[in-house]
């Protein structure tokens, strides 16, 4: 797929969806009422539409706060078990 062209993969609701967190993302002062009614229109519920902007804002939120405090991944180890073996951490798998 290539950069910043949804539309090329997906469609319908799943465009839906993609176009409005792209919108709240990077343009978030342009949201007007139509943003929302287009994702009613492509069969998302009022909770599903609340639930999907939690989501985006809160991504947002802490990938900014994140880069902001210059905060990287570099050489972490990802996972709460990372590198120790199920001896290691006492199971009996």
């Amino acid at each position: 797929m290539q950069a910043r062209r949804p539309g090329d993969a997906f469609d319908g609701r799943e465009r839906t969806l993609f176009d409005y967190a792209e919108k709240l993302t990077l343009a978030p002062g342009t949201m007007v009422r139509a943003d929302v009614e287009a994702m009613r229109a492509a069969g998302f519920d009022d909770g599903e539409i609340l639930e999907v902007n939690q989501i985006i804002c809160y991504f947002n939120y802490v990938n900014r706060s994140l880069n902001g405090l210059g905060v990287t991944t570099d050489n972490d180890v990802v996972g709460y078990y990372a590198g120790e073996s199920s001896v290691d951490r006492g199971s009996h798998e």
